[in-house]
């Protein structure tokens, strides 16, 4: 089961944490400059993630999008332990409910297994 904390006011910002299990198993940020983006430019969205790259061996999953200018723009990050798609869907459940309802019009993948 998943369970969502906003953690900071000045961000969206939510985790799934179980609470028998102090292990984080996703966290999502979007900055307010991120969350202004999305709102304007929500028609495209590209997520990609990294395999463990880091020390804590979570995933880097990028959330971006290209502006009226036609430059790349980051609308959110998250970490997530496990590639799942439980966990995508976490992911975007959350970028809509942080975001007023906006879902992204088309997402783009690298047609991983679990984002498809």
């Amino acid at each position: 089961m998943k369970y969502s904390y906003v953690l900071d006011t000045t961000l969206n910002q939510t985790e799934g944490l179980d609470p028998t299990d102090p292990k984080i198993e996703t966290i999502f940020i979007q900055t307010p400059m991120m969350a202004r983006n999305y709102k304007y430019y929500n028609d495209i969205v590209f997520l990609d993630a990294t395999y463990n790259t880091n020390k804590q061996n979570l995933n880097l999953a990028v959330l971006s999008g290209i502006s009226s200018e036609g430059k790349n723009i980051l609308l959110g990050i998250s970490l997530m332990a496990r590639e799942t798609t439980e966990n995508y869907i976490w992911l975007l459940s959350e970028l809509k409910n942080l975001n007023d309802g906006i879902e992204p019009k088309v997402i783009m993948t690298d047609f991983d297994a679990s984002m498809c």
